[in-house]
């Protein structure tokens, strides 16, 4: 630009500081009639970020003659003869970050039932406007115990989210996950693993003996509604249906896959 701050006629009095004046044709321009203003806020908060202060920054302490640096220019900047930055800024100001990154709602696959021992991943979006995002952690424990497991979530470009997986876990197993997000100014948000969303349980395996016990009767059930196909009513047709239903729901599927193709094609050719 060709003016970074114009003080235009009657105007002043003003308190400017923690700004950016950057390769400007003429950084502040205090036209005839106006007032004085302060351009900075004092030691040690410092005043603006000049582009082109020619300064060091060798000293500190409020009259710059202590020794060590403190990202404070050591002579003012300055704008006109009675107008000086008294703390120029050695580098661009930056706002201070005191809000934490932003955690959305979880996600998880798969979102429905877990069987044992396989692995669940928790996405989620964080973000942070200020300081951006550091890093992000999964801590998950069984059966609520005291131990937690941390697992870095990576982020995935592709989808905008972190991204974590959860090991595969044996059959009953109660899971329970929380999230903390750090910005790189330090402040940190946390999904502290209360929520409904936070919480699943890897699904019961159905007994191996029941299951028998369940085909057996099943089987029992078809052949005699074989023998007595023109007798059979509604009902034992629906109660056929519902068994099948029952023995598919389990988690021994694998298990009982040949009997459930013989007991399904049994049962077309009956219902034909």
């Amino acid at each position: 630009n060709n003016e970074g701050i114009v003080m235009g006629y009657w105007s002043g009095g003003n308190i400017i500081y923690h700004n950016n004046f950057i390769n400007n044709t003429q950084q502040a321009i205090t036209e005839p009639g106006s007032f004085a203003s302060i351009w900075d806020n004092g030691y040690p908060s410092g005043g603006n970020y000049w582009s082109d202060y020619t300064g060091v920054d060798k000293f500190s302490g409020p009259y710059q003659n202590e020794t060590g640096s403190d990202g404070i220019g050591d002579t003012p900047y300055v704008i006109k003869e009675n107008e000086k930055d008294n703390y120029p800024l050695m580098n661009p100001w930056v706002p201070e970050d005191i809000t934490p990154p932003t955690i959305g709602t979880p996600s998880r696959i798969p979102d429905g039932d877990v069987f044992p021992d396989q692995e669940v991943t928790i996405s989620v979006n964080v973000t942070d406007a200020i300081s951006g995002v550091k890093n992000v952690t999964l801590f998950y424990t069984t059966n609520n115990g005291d131990t937690w497991t941390s697992l870095p979530m990576n982020y995935n470009s592709a989808s905008g989210s972190y991204m974590a997986t959860i090991p595969g876990q044996p059959a009953g197993t109660l899971v329970r996950y929380k999230i903390v997000a750090y910005d790189h100014a330090g402040n940190n948000a946390t999904i502290d693993g209360t929520e409904a969303y936070c919480i699943y349980q890897v699904i019961p395996e159905f007994p191996q003996n029941p299951i028998l016990i369940l085909l057996m009767l099943t089987t029992l059930i078809i052949t005699t509604l074989w023998k007595n196909k023109k007798k059979t009513s509604t009902s034992l047709i629906s109660l056929f249906n519902i068994l099948l239903v029952i023995i598919n729901r389990t988690t021994c599927r694998a298990r009982i896959n040949t009997w459930l193709c013989a007991i399904f094609c049994i049962r077309q050719q009956w219902l034909m």
